[in-house]
This record gives structure tokens, sequence and C-alpha cells, in this order.
């Protein structure tokens, strides 16, 4: 989640720009898909992590990475 600071004058909110993969845990840095993102029609994006696993991909209201398994979705 991200942050706020306030100030005399200001507030600056602020967001993560970094993710994980949620199985091997591999930084990712959510800038170099950010356009990839917004050329979306579904708002979401899948892409390979280096574990082989098919990862999801979209960015919360407050713009901070969401990210989840391909394997994982629908499952109930």
């Amino acid at each position: 989640m991200g942050y706020a600071i306030n100030g005399i004058g200001y507030h600056l909110d602020m967001c993560y720009t970094k993710f994980n993969c949620p199985s091997c845990n591999v930084e990712y840095d959510i800038e170099t898909f950010m356009k990839r993102i917004g050329k979306s029609t579904a708002g979401f994006i899948y892409i390979n992590c280096k574990c082989k696993n098919r990862l999801g991909l979209t960015v919360n209201m407050m713009g901070d990475p969401v990210v989840w398994l391909k394997s994982e979705e629908n499952k109930s």
C-alpha cells in the first residue's frame, strides 16, 4: 500500500513501484510494464517470470502493483 506525506502547503502521495513473484520472490519494477498495462483493454497483463511461472499483473487504485499466479486463477 502507498503512503502520503503531508507538509505545510502540500500533500504528496507515494506508491510502491516494486513487486515480487509470489512463487520465487524475484523482484520486478512495475514501471517496465506500465505501458503494456495502460494499453490493455482488460486492465491487467500476464508476464512470464524467471522461474517459468506466468504472473497476472495490474495496479490498484492507489497505484500499487497487484500480482498473482495465473495457475491459481479461478480456484475456489
